[in-house]
């Protein structure tokens, strides 16, 4: 038996973000399918399209892109958070490491 480990990191570009977050789990190999379908039909269900026919659907259409990458990887916070958000989360105090 083997597991697959996930981790991701968000606001490490020092910039625009307020926190930086590392966070990650591991996965049963014989669970690692029913995983990702489950978060292809979560896609869906939240966004109304999975990233793959998103890339494909502007390919097809010759969308130009406005960054250094055409296809989309990810949605970005910054990208549906208004800067307010950001700015009231400077309010609160930052957490320790530990």
């Amino acid at each position: 038996m083997s597991y697959f480990l996930f981790v991701d990191e968000s606001g490490h570009d020092r910039k625009l973000a307020p926190a930086e977050v590392l966070g990650g789990f591991a996965i049963r190999d014989g669970a690692l399918w029913s995983f990702i379908q489950a978060v292809y039909k979560l896609q869906v269900e939240l966004f109304g399209v999975t990233y793959p026919a998103l890339n494909a659907a502007r390919r097809a259409a010759r969308v130009p892109a406005t960054d250094e990458d055409f296809d989309v990887k990810e949605i970005k916070g910054n990208n549906f958070l208004s800067p307010r958000v950001f700015r009231k989360a400077r309010w609160c105090a930052t957490f320790g490491p530990e």
